[in-house]
């Protein structure tokens, strides 16, 4: 394999451990909602240090730093369909789906910040080339699917 090979692929296939804890894909009972209607607000720290929650939107002026979730739309969604209002895949096995309840007494954790956090990157930082520089690693290009990038 050549370096620019490498470099390449260092760029797709680098994530941090916790990813790989997280779900693949997520379903929602009611077909007019997205995983974006469930988020409420974010807490955003802007350049003075300080950190405030704003109503959810983009752009955001500041960094993203933590999520509230619209309690309501979740209340809404088990009123309706139960404990089946949001499925999560396995990250064991993406084909086997699981409620929220589920997740929480496997995993331990709320699946819900990481699948907001990175929807919401997705989002802003839309699609097309993309050239970042980890921290021990030289610059990589990598092609970004998404706004202004190649959606399948």
């Amino acid at each position: 394999m050549s370096e620019n090979e490498e470099d390449y692929l260092e760029g797709i296939c680098e994530f941090p451990a916790i990813v790989n804890n997280k779900p693949s894909q997520v379903i929602i009972a009611n077909p007019f909602m997205t995983i974006d209607d469930l988020i409420q607000s974010v807490f955003v720290k802007g350049e003075d240090g300080a950190v405030k929650e704003v109503q959810y939107g983009l752009p955001v002026d500041g960094k993203i730093v933590g999520f509230r979730k619209d309690l309501m739309a979740f209340q809404e969604l088990e009123t309706s369909f139960g404990d089946r209002g949001v499925l999560l895949s396995s990250p064991a096995n993406p084909t086997t789906l699981m409620t929220v309840a589920e997740w929480t007494d496997k995993y331990g954790t709320d699946p819900f910040p990481l699948l907001f956090a990175g929807r919401v990157w997705w989002k802003n930082m839309g699609g097309g080339v993309q050239k970042v520089r980890q921290a021990t690693a030289k610059e990589v290009t990598y092609l970004k699917l998404g706004r202004g990038g190649v959606t399948f």
